[in-house]
C-alpha cells in the first residue's frame, strides 16, 4: 500500500484510475471501514490495464536488452544421467589399446584443452545416445567412422575449434567405437578416479582361488562388455555402504544390466563365488587381459 502514492504519478491521463489509487492512500490509517472501502476501490480498479500504462511509459525509448543463455554441462553429468550407457547401447563400444591411450593422455598438456575436448565428448555422447534403430547404424556406421569425421561432418564443430582441442592421436585413430573407453580415461585424468569413493567393505583382496578362478572366467568373456557394467556399479551403487558385503558380485553385475543387453557372457562364466567385498580387486584384475 505504501506505493500507492507513487505509483499513482505515472497514471496522468487516466483521471478515473488516478482516483481509485488516490482515495485508496487517503484512507490509509481509517480503521476497519476505511479498509473495506479502500479493499472495495482496490477491487474495480484495473491493474492489469495500469501495469500496461506503467511499462509503455517506463519503457517507451529504451533499448532492448539481449540475454543469451548458455547451457552449462556439468562434470559427471553424463554418467548421472545415463547417457553413456545409452551411447553404448546405440553404438557397440571397445577398449581403445593402452599405448594409444597413453599417447592421447600425454598430448593433452593443458587443462583448458582437457576441457575442451570433454566438451566435445560430450555432445557426441549426447546426439548419439538420442538416435536409435536403423538411423544411429546409418549415420554412425555401427561404430567404424572416425570420431573426428563425425565430429566435423555431423556434429558441425568449428574446425578450429577441434584441431585445437582435439590430440592428434585422437584425428588418427579414435573411432566411434571408443569414445566410451575414452571418456572414462578423461574422467580419471580430469577429476580423479571415481573408483577412489568405492568404500572399504568393497575393497578386500581375493583369495588366491578366486583370482585364478577369475582368470580363467576372463578369457571366455567379452571384457570390452563387461568391464563398463561392472565400473558402473563401482561407481555408483558401492560408493557407500548400502549392501552387505558377503552377497553375490556377479548377481549385482546382472542387476545394473538392462533387458536385452549384453554384459560380455558374464551370466555363463562369472564366478559365483567372487562376494561384493572382491568389487575393486575384481575390476583391477579383469582391466590387465
Amino acid at each position: 500500500r505504501d506505493l500507492l502514492p507513487l505509483v499513482s504519478r505515472y497514471a496522468v491521463g487516466k483521471d478515473s484510475q488516478r482516483q481509485v489509487i488516490d482515495e485508496s492512500a487517503m484512507m490509509r490509517g481509517g480503521g476497519i471501514s476505511a479498509t473495506r472501502k479502500q479493499h472495495r476501490l482496490l477491487q474495480e480498479y484495473d491493474f492489469y490495464q495500469f501495469e500496461t500504462d506503467l511499462r509503455d511509459r517506463l519503457l517507451r525509448g529504451t533499448a532492448p536488452v539481449a540475454i543469451a543463455l548458455r547451457h552449462f554441462q556439468y562434470s559427471g553429468e553424463l554418467r548421472a544421467t545415463g547417457q553413456l550407457r545409452l551411447f553404448a547401447q546405440r553404438i557397440p563400444q571397445q577398449p581403445l589399446p593402452p599405448s594409444t591411450l597413453e599417447t592421447i593422455v600425454s598430448e593433452i598438456d593443458t587443462r583448458q584443452r582437457l576441457t575442451a575436448f570433454r566438451t566435445v565428448l560430450d555432445d557426441v555422447v549426447r546426439f548419439g545416445a538420442s538416435l536409435g534403430g536403423a538411423s544411429s547404424t546409418e549415420v554412425q556406421g555401427g561404430g567404424e567412422a572416425k570420431l573426428a569425421q563425425f565430429v566435423l561432418d555431423i556434429l558441425c564443430v568449428d574446425p578450429i575449434f577441434w584441431a585445437e582441442a582435439a590430440p592428434q592421436s585422437v584425428v588418427e585413430h579414435v573411432k566411434l567405437c571408443h569414445v566410451q573407453s575414452l571418456c572414462i580415461s578423461l574422467e580419471d585424468m580430469s577429476e580423479g578416479s571415481p573408483l577412489d569413493a568405492v568404500v572399504s567393505r568393497y575393497r578386500e583382496p581375493m583369495p588366491p582361488a578366486l583370482v585364478s578362478g577369475l582368470q580363467e572366467a576372463a578369457a571366455m568373456m567379452e571384457l570390452a562388455k563387461l568391464l563398463p557394467q561392472l565400473r558402473e556399479l563401482l561407481v555408483e551403487q558401492l560408493a557407500r555402504e548400502a549392501f552387505a558385503a558377503t552377497e553375490s558380485l556377479k548377481e549385482y553385475i546382472g542387476y545394473s544390466v538392462e533387458e536385452g543387453e549384453e554384459a560380455g557372457g558374464f551370466e555363463e562364466h562369472f564366478p559365483e563365488e567372487v562376494m561384493l567385498s572382491h568389487a575393486v580387486a575384481a575390476y583391477e584384475l579383469l582391466l590387465r587381459f
